[in-house]
């Protein structure tokens, strides 16, 4: 039976049911140290990762980089592992550290992965007790559930988010992981119609409204003063005895259609940025307490046009890393050029495996080059 030649750089510890991930370091001398330090440790292709069960041993082959390898034998299945990666165990470092994170402010929460194997690694689910559902998607082509009561979602840096959201709540709640000296280090960002700010764990905290960041807490701010009133995330269960209140104060006929024709004069017109995200705010905060199907449209067009401009894609990126050994915010050194660069082709690699049977004739080939002269 063939071997899985792939470079394996994820695994869990201790079985194959294990739900521990672990990360190989790529350069071999930090995957010595990685090996003593984990003596008597065995590592799995387990099953929350999608793999085939089999156990894995630490290779560190001279001139290339340091990975897992499946041990050999006569009944090992062929792997079909969708991701071998350094993200491939994503979604295990997100569930053991969100999970800590909650426990750490004293709220009892459970988790869980897709039974689905073919959907393993794309998403998590949370449920911390009085505090709604906590819904990461990682998947990027995964398609977005329609709102729910109680339900917050949080999604993977490049899973599409949908521009009337971003519109209505002022940001988008957004998670990756960093490799950092631990393994992988979970990031919540915040994607505001310009871009995406990125936090520590230990800078957000669980509300009953749901996650917040530093980033969010400025958004609901300032929302609350132009409206005059709360400006909650999610719809939270009604009290029988609560009293009922209005989103935000009336607003008078003349405003609203004011801010809508000078949003509408902006997106089809030449003018700057700053004055597009200044209309964008007006009509927001116009349609407040509801808007048309036809404002609706304006809303979306705007929102789109204004992450085109300052994105140029139209979608928020993570920032860059901090420059080559620089002490980043959480006081931790980044990694070498070398090591960043093997990082982005053991990912690049891993991403054309996954998308393999996704991918056009035309986009599995090399374009030619014309030779010299």
């Amino acid at each position: 039976m063939p071997r899985d030649q792939r470079l394996v750089q994820t695994a869990v510890m201790g079985s194959a049911e294990s739900e521990i991930p672990a990360l190989l370091p790529m350069q071999a001398d930090q995957a010595r140290a990685f090996r003593q330090a984990h003596a008597g440790q065995t590592f799995w292709c387990g099953q929350w990762l999608g793999g085939c069960r089999g156990r894995l041993t630490i290779r560190t082959p001279s001139g290339r980089v340091a990975h897992f390898a499946h041990l050999p034998g006569p009944e090992h299945a062929v792997c079909r592992r969708a991701s071998v990666g350094v993200s491939g165990a994503d979604h295990l470092y997100i569930k053991q550290q969100l999970l800590s994170w909650m426990n750490n402010q004293g709220i009892a929460a459970t988790a869980r992965l897709p039974e689905d194997t073919g959907r393993l690694g794309g998403e998590v689910v949370f449920e911390p007790g009085g505090h709604g559902c906590l819904r990461v998607l990682l998947d990027q082509d995964a398609v977005l559930p329609a709102p729910a009561d109680g339900t917050q979602l949080v999604l993977g840096p490049h899973v599409a988010h949908d521009p009337h959201r971003l519109t209505l709540d002022g940001y988008v709640l957004r998670i990756r992981c960093d490799t950092d000296t631990a393994g992988r280090r979970v990031m919540i960002g915040t994607q505001l119609h310009g871009d995406t700010r990125w936090f520590s764990l230990d800078e957000c905290r669980l509300t009953p409204w749901g996650l917040s960041t530093p980033a969010v807490e400025e958004v609901r701010r300032l929302r609350t003063t132009s409206s005059g009133a709360a400006f909650p995330h999610r719809a939270a269960p009604a009290r029988p005895d609560a009293p009922v209140r209005p989103v935000a104060a009336p607003q008078a006929a003349d405003d609203r259609h004011d801010a809508f024709a000078a949003l509408r004069k902006a997106v089809e017109g030449e003018h700057t940025t700053s004055a597009l995200r200044h209309c964008l705010t007006q009509a927001e905060a116009a349609a407040r307490g509801g808007a048309s199907a036809e404002e609706n449209t304006v809303l979306r067009r705007a929102a789109d046009l204004l992450l085109a401009r300052e994105r140029g894609v139209g979608a928020s990126t993570p920032r860059s890393p901090a420059p080559r050994g620089r002490i980043s915010r959480a006081g931790r050194t980044d990694r070498s050029r070398a090591g960043q660069a093997a990082e982005a082709v053991a990912d690049l690699l891993d991403t054309l495996e996954r998308r393999r049977g996704h991918l056009r004739p035309g986009e599995q080939q090399r374009p030619n080059r014309p030779g010299p002269g």
